[in-house]
């Protein structure tokens, strides 16, 4: 696999100048190859194609090429803390009656879910964007975590047009009306 690796990075030379600098760099992967868990031969050649379609001359580090075999084992179209984070400002920035929460990606509309439900929104809407950032990413890695251990997410709804059954809330007037009848009847 290191070989493979040095074929995909011609820059390589530049970080290993000497051939002991290259034997360390070896070993260094081969410890962080034995202390991660559940590394499978398709997350590697998963991590293989993601380093091939960066582009980059230069050799990852060890955590990064790991980070990426982790993000290997995920489903198809799992996004990133950053890429989530996008999905979901863009849909909160869209008007309320044009939202469909069967857009997001299962993972972004999990965490949305897991954040709204606490009633931390003001951590996003609040806070500065890259604190906003910062606060997404954390929540959006207990997801990710709980998606690799099989734990189910919370689904989104299909949308609208597509639900047998819609209730909508009542007006101010019937509620109010209804609530007076409940109390003559106690």
């Amino acid at each position: 696999m290191f070989k493979r690796i040095i074929a995909i990075c011609p820059a390589w030379k530049q970080a290993f100048t000497t051939a002991d600098a290259a034997k360390d760099a070896r070993r260094e992967w081969l410890i962080g190859f034995s202390d991660a868990e559940n590394i499978t031969s398709d997350a590697i050649e998963g991590a293989l194609k993601r380093l091939r379609e960066k582009g980059s001359p230069f050799m990852p580090t060890i955590g990064e090429f790991l980070v990426w075999c982790e993000e290997s084992n995920l489903p198809v179209g799992t996004l990133n803390g950053k890429d989530s984070y996008d999905e979901w400002y863009k849909y909160d920035s869209l008007p309320l009656e044009r939202r469909e929460p069967s857009d997001l990606t299962q993972a972004t509309y999990h965490t949305m879910s897991v954040i709204f439900g606490a009633g931390m929104k003001g951590h996003l809407t609040a806070s500065k964007p890259a604190d906003a950032l910062k606060y997404w990413c954390s929540r959006y890695e207990a997801t990710i975590n709980k998606l690799k251990e099989g734990r189910p997410l919370k689904e989104a709804p299909a949308p609208a047009h597509k639900l047998d059954h819609i209730r909508q809330p009542a007006s101010k007037s019937t509620a109010m009306s209804a609530l007076a009848a409940m109390r003559k009847g106690l």
